[in-house]
């Protein structure tokens, strides 16, 4: 198992709410660390979007079979997903981009990124819990 069961029972999570965790932890991850890389070589907001999508692929990897445990794989389901992604990306940027124009300082690049992400991390669960994933 990779999150062990004393850290979920010691953190009061379901384990499903555990897996959501790890599959957000390691698509922020992702998104961060392609976007630093990216921010000085193309536009900002097409570095965001892009890191913003490979996080996209970690997340749905793990969410899709660990945390939502998805055995109904369709194509309305996965275009169910796109479509709250797609939304949560223009948030995620949206929020990015309005808090890189409010800082002004050295850590503005990492607390816009960390509020970006945290705008979109909610947005997602909510829609992959009630919407998508609704059993």
């Amino acid at each position: 198992m990779i999150i062990g069961k004393k850290l979920i029972k010691k953190l009061n999570l379901k384990k499903n709410d555990a897996y959501f965790l790890l599959a957000g932890s390691l698509a922020v991850i992702t998104d961060f660390v392609i976007y630093i890389y990216f921010k000085n070589l193309i536009n900002i907001s097409l570095a965001k979007g892009f890191a913003f999508f490979c996080g996209i692929v970690v997340s749905w990897m793990i969410n899709a079979s660990l945390t939502f445990k998805d055995s109904e794989k369709n194509i309305t389901k996965f275009f169910m997903y796109l479509f709250v992604l797609l939304n949560s990306m223009i948030l995620n940027i949206s929020v990015n981009n309005f808090f890189l124009y409010i800082f002004n300082n050295k850590l503005d690049v990492v607390l816009s990124f960390l509020i970006a992400i945290s705008f979109s991390t909610i947005f997602n669960f909510i829609f992959f819990k009630y919407w998508v994933f609704k059993k």
